[in-house]
């Protein structure tokens, strides 16, 4: 479980907030699909998507005793949801690590510049599979999510214990930085995370950062 901290700072503002939030609900299409109808994909899109995201580019391995990953599992923006991603991170070693800040190695609040953020669209999970926790965000609506105002975010410093050979995983919603006039940023968007390990045996600690460039594509 997460060793929360027990002193807390005044709220640090990173994204948007004070007209009516949008559900963040995360019912994925799901098509019919018959003999000779297509998936879904970047020249097939569902109905009513206004936005395709892909990952472009992952940073290579750092020296780490865990390893970061990232994977697109709603790749459309749809009036219900925005592009959801899954970011986990995972313990080959035969020994426990703690690993911090515990909202950023899973890249919930990480934002890119005054471009884009994401937000966390579901708890963090050491060992299961993160389900989507319906969780409401200022944005503008009708589809468009793109950030309103400042979405409070306290700033403290959490840590995470992963269990040899386990893995820690959440879901992280795309939204528009408040500071754009579009939905969502369309081109490469990179987004990075610090990271600090600490074996529990030994209690040394290794730092540095990892990251990833995520192609959003307008859908006309």
């Amino acid at each position: 479980m997460p060793s929360r901290p027990s002193r807390r700072t005044l709220l640090r503002a990173l994204g948007a907030g004070t007209s009516t939030a949008l559900a963040g609900c995360l019912t994925g299409y799901r098509p019919d699909t018959g003999q000779n109808e297509l998936p879904p994909g970047p020249e097939n899109p569902p109905m009513n998507a206004s936005h395709h995201v892909a990952i472009e580019s992952r940073d290579a391995l750092p020296d780490f005793p865990v390893v970061p990953e990232i994977e697109v599992v709603e790749p459309y923006a749809m009036p219900e949801h925005p592009p959801v991603l899954r970011a986990t991170v995972r313990n080959p070693t035969d020994e426990p690590v703690t690993i911090g800040e515990y909202r950023a190695v899973v890249f919930m609040y990480a934002h890119a510049k005054d471009r884009a953020i994401l937000l966390p669209h579901s708890e963090r999970v050491v060992n299961g599979t993160p389900t989507p926790t319906g969780r409401e965000y200022p944005v503008v609506g009708d589809g468009c999510w793109r950030l309103t105002d400042h979405v409070p975010v306290t700033a403290e410093y959490g840590t995470v214990e992963v269990p040899a050979g386990g893995r820690v995983s959440a879901l992280v919603g795309l939204y528009g930085a408040p500071e754009q006039s579009a939905c969502l940023p369309t081109g490469n968007t990179r987004f990075t995370a610090s990271y600090s390990i600490a074996p529990l045996t030994d209690g040394k600690r290794q730092s540095g950062r990892w990251g990833f460039a995520l192609r959003v594509r307008r859908l006309d």
